[in-house]
């Protein structure tokens, strides 16, 4: 049997066909999806425009995220004149497509990404595709998760799959003792440091280590979140049973005799031992301090 990286396996079970001869393009199918008001209006009008429908309406979740104020007690829509436009616009898709939308004053609202990790949307071994950049983060559960376009959003609302380049293989080793005050964010800016701001073009990158697997959840959603920060499109660790605590009793998560099953398919999610990857590093945290 071929020994494979944990991306490759998660590719792999989400390619409908291979496009090209070596197997770089293919056509995969997204699992699940997070739109808001900012990034979706022009993949909707295009759907209206060709007479399309959502697919899979389950699938997506919409929230307001980017034009929405920070005051307090926020009004449900926003005062200035484009952003309510938008937030409008994105309820009215939700209601003409049949998908979910959080608006302000729903207690669910919130940062799209927490929203999705939070309710259970996101779990191990699913590809994800949302419109924004830092949609990586959903490798801290063992998926892998990436940015896309306007135009790729409307792809994937109205067929479920997308056109993908798969990217190579970067393991990234964790070692040494962090300090007391050291938090993710401390650690992932040191990654980033190390590695520079072009450390990881074309690669989904793995996280691995004593370092790692010590880290909450929480803290591992910080650190894959920035991994875009060093060029990495996508990064993802392999999920354990932090993860499977983080998700159980989750809105959207498995639940009876489908979360035994689950979970026993989860923890296989990792790569094999002779895995061979494309770059390979390791970077000791130990003296690294709180950072800005």
């Amino acid at each position: 049997m071929t020994t494979k990286t944990l991306y490759d396996k998660i590719v792999d079970l989400h390619t409908i066909e291979k496009l090209s001869e070596d197997g770089i393009e293919r056509l995969v199918y997204i699992d699940r999806t997070v739109v808001n008001e900012y990034t979706s209006p022009q993949a909707f009008s295009l759907l209206r425009e060709n007479g399309l429908k959502v697919w899979r309406p389950s699938a997506t979740l919409g929230t307001v995220d980017h034009v929405n104020s920070s005051a307090p007690n926020r009004a449900e829509f926003p005062a200035e004149e484009n952003a309510c436009t938008q937030v409008k616009y994105l309820i009215k898709n939700g209601s003409d497509f049949e998908f979910e939308v959080l608006n302000n004053g729903n207690p669910k609202q919130g940062i799209e990404h927490v929203v999705m990790v939070e309710r259970g949307k996101v779990l191990p071994g699913m590809l994800i595709g949302a419109g924004d950049s830092h949609t990586a983060m959903y490798g801290a559960l063992g998926a892998v998760a990436y940015g896309i376009g306007t135009s790729d959003i409307y792809h994937y609302l109205a067929t479920s799959t997308l056109r993908y380049k798969k990217l190579k293989n970067m393991r990234v080793r964790v070692t040494g003792v962090r300090g007391a005050s050291v938090t993710a964010k401390d650690i992932v800016l040191f990654i980033v440091k190390k590695l520079g701001a072009g450390g990881c073009t074309g690669h989904c990158v793995e996280f691995c280590g004593r370092v790692i697997s010590d880290l909450s959840v929480e803290e591992r959603l910080t650190l894959c979140n920035m991994a875009v920060e060093c060029a990495a499109r996508s990064s993802i660790i392999a999920p354990d049973q932090k993860v499977f605590d983080y998700l159980e009793g989750r809105e959207f998560v498995p639940s009876g005799d489908m979360w035994s099953k689950a979970v026993e398919f989860w923890k296989t999610l990792k790569s094999d031992e002779e895995a061979v990857f494309d770059k390979e590093t390791e970077i000791d945290i130990t003296g690294v301090e709180p950072s800005v």
